[in-house]
């Protein structure tokens, strides 16, 4: 595990910058089967989802591959606008119902 609550994090597809809250256990259903894992519960600064109370959740493998440690002389200034992802993009669930 890379983080841990009150760290400051950047995510570097969105150009965001957050804090993390918690490190929650989860249990995710994988072909019938429980599975426990860790997940991230993040707060990103000036994130519409987020300003509502509302997290977005990074299991803590996948996490710890993309996000990185804040540094004020690396990543301050980066806009939004200018990453290669929206954040709400990469965050949406798509289901189709036949």
């Amino acid at each position: 595990m890379k983080f841990k609550p009150s760290d400051l994090i950047f995510d570097p597809r969105t150009n965001a910058v957050g804090m993390v809250l918690a490190i929650e256990e989860k249990t995710i259903d994988r072909m019938s089967v429980p599975y426990k894992e860790l997940w991230y519960r993040v707060m990103f600064f000036g994130d519409e989802w987020c300003a509502k109370g509302n997290t977005r959740d990074y299991a803590v493998d996948h996490g710890d591959n993309i996000l990185e440690t804040y540094k004020e002389e690396e990543h301050k200034g980066k806009l939004r606008e200018e990453a290669n992802n929206d954040i709400n993009d990469l965050s949406r669930v798509f289901i189709e119902i036949p």
